[in-house]
């Protein structure tokens, strides 16, 4: 179903300043309200894990020789829909099936397919409402409820508690990708295949044009007994971006292995803004980001609003009430088109 892109004049920094749920990413500001939040919640379960608490085979491992045999390597995907709010991973497996989290079916035989199924299953959900043919609606109308509506008829938040739910559901399917790709690659399955129970921490940071990302999180072996109530054991992952390219972007698994709650790696990158409480391998050479102090935060702006649905759609139309007078926008043209002459005039870039 083609969705015709719909614009006006003088538009884009009004609704870009609506739009706070669209330009949220996996690691921005929220990261650590975040994972403060939910290292309070995870804390106990963090220090009850011990060795004996930790599977036969864990035990004989330490994140040296779990390093070893990791994933490392291991290549994603990541697809941004910020037109629908949503990010898809994609991993590939040993066989050469490449699978999507969320899961919208397959295993698929290559690329192509997986992004054909996404966009098939966007689709299916778009409702006639947000489809400008099937609404039979002015653009005005249109461009208002693109603001106020996700395509498939659900209601935008831009509260920080959602945004913050949001960014803990991406990074769960991100990590049970990795798990996933984990449990493929070592052939292992039923009791003894690992189970993601909880992402712990996150961090992503820049490192000589590098965007790393770091994760705790907690797996068990799923047939390992929950009888002692902690949540299994303390993993360790991090994922480079190898490139982007539009809403795509390629990723790289560069470490993953099991640690324990004492070791104590040190990192920049998350040390240094914020993530004090994320575990790294003790071995420096496990992981590849976070070793020089240049290492940069990444940073987004957001402007959380928590005004009820009728408040805020009342203040959208009374924005959007000006482009019903038809001069207003050949005024809005001659403004710009005078502003752009000063510049000229002035030298600066137009």
């Amino acid at each position: 179903m083609n969705v015709p892109r719909i614009s006006f004049p003088g538009w884009r920094m009004s609704h870009q300043k609506i739009r706070c749920e669209e330009e949220r990413h996996v690691g921005g500001n929220v990261e650590a309200a975040s994972s403060a939040q939910t290292m309070q919640e995870q804390g106990s379960s963090i220090a009850a894990t011990s060795s004996s608490s930790q599977p036969a085979e864990a035990v004989a491992h330490d994140a040296t020789e779990t390093s070893k045999n990791s994933s490392n390597g291991s290549l994603f995907w990541a697809r941004r829909r910020n037109d629908w709010g949503l990010m898809f991973y994609i991993r590939v497996d040993l066989q050469g099936s490449f699978h999507t989290y969320p899961d919208v079916g397959g295993p698929f035989q290559n690329l192509q397919e997986a992004n054909n199924a996404i966009d098939r299953h966007l689709d299916a959900r778009r409702v006639p409402k947000m489809c400008i043919e099937q609404a039979k609606v002015s653009k005005r109308e249109m461009a208002i409820r693109t603001i106020m509506y996700w395509p498939d008829g659900t209601r935008k938040k831009c509260s920080q508690s959602h945004a913050i739910e949001k960014i803990r559901d991406d990074n769960r399917q991100f990590v049970q990708a990795l798990v996933d790709n984990y449990n493929k690659d070592h052939n292992l399955f039923g009791d003894i295949a690992y189970e993601l129970k909880d992402v712990v921490h996150h961090k992503l940071f820049v490192e000589k044009h590098m965007l790393y990302w770091h994760f705790n999180f907690m797996a068990k072996n799923k047939g390992a007994d929950d009888f002692d109530g902690t949540s299994g054991n303390l993993f360790f992952a991090e994922v480079q971006q190898c490139k982007r390219q539009g809403e795509h972007e390629e990723l790289v698994v560069s470490c993953f292995c099991m640690i324990k709650p004492i070791d104590n790696g040190h990192c920049y990158g998350c040390t240094t803004y914020g993530s004090i409480d994320m575990k790294h391998p003790n071995k420096s050479g496990a992981y590849t980001g976070g070793h020089l102090y240049a290492c940069k935060k990444m940073k987004f702006k957001r402007e959380w609003s928590d005004e009820d649905e009728e408040t805020e759609e009342a203040r959208i139309r009374r924005m959007y009430k000006e482009y019903d007078d038809p001069h207003f926008l050949k005024k809005l043209r001659r403004f710009r088109k005078e502003q752009r002459r000063l510049k000229s005039e002035k030298g600066a870039p137009v």
